[in-house]
């Protein structure tokens, strides 16, 4: 397999360059599976450009898809055969990772659709059957949702989730001891809870 140049900033990564690191320093950094988003969103053939920017990016999409399986059973049933034709075609045209991804995210926005529209039983299933989905077939792409979802906590999902409400209120407060311990608290427990623009988000450690 041909694949492009990575590049930092839009130059060449070299070591005359100055600007050569490895994956294990770009991993004290960042969590695996933001770097392997990162990865996926551009096309192997074509050049991958470093930069903070872009793994942030990555950070806060795959926040995006964390956010859409919390609070849902993952049901146990076949992926619906639309979603997956879409899918496997895009992986057949030359391994089109980033088009594979956009199937994925639009996903995401059905189910926080479904959810926004409906707080009945029928809109809960239909929700978690999306969901089901959307585990499968990021698990293709190595990305093992389902293991870092509130959905693989159990019955600690709930106290979770209001302890991170309650350390958004102490954030709001700006009782930054008291939100870090909370952080801090949960970390020690396996639980990372990672801050963006759109909010707090949790996740079981990899």
């Amino acid at each position: 397999m041909h694949n492009g140049f990575v590049q930092v900033n839009e130059e060449k990564m070299s070591k005359s360059l100055g600007n050569f690191f490895t994956v294990r320093e770009v991993l004290q950094r960042y969590q695996p599976e933001v770097v392997r988003l990162f990865i996926l969103a551009s096309h192997y053939r074509g050049p991958l450009n470093y930069a903070d920017e872009n793994l942030d990016h990555a950070k806060a999409s795959l926040n995006r898809l964390y956010t859409a399986l919390r609070g849902l059973p993952i049901l146990d049933v076949s992926i619906d055969e639309g979603w997956r034709a879409r899918f496997e075609q895009a992986m057949d045209d030359d391994f089109n990772t980033p088009e594979a991804l956009g199937v994925l995210f639009e996903l995401a926005r059905e189910i926080n659709r479904l959810r926004d529209e409906n707080e009945m039983v029928a809109a809960e299933r239909a929700s978690s059957l999306r969901q089901a989905k959307l585990v499968q077939l990021a698990g293709v792409l190595g990305l093992r949702l389902g293991a870092n979802t509130s959905s693989g906590t159990g019955d600690a999902a709930p106290f979770i989730d209001l302890l991170i409400s309650i350390r958004d209120e102490l954030r709001a407060a700006k009782q930054w001891t008291l939100s870090d311990r909370i952080r801090d608290e949960l970390a020690e427990r396996g639980i990372i809870v990672e801050d963006s623009a759109d909010g707090a988000t949790w996740r079981r450690k990899d």
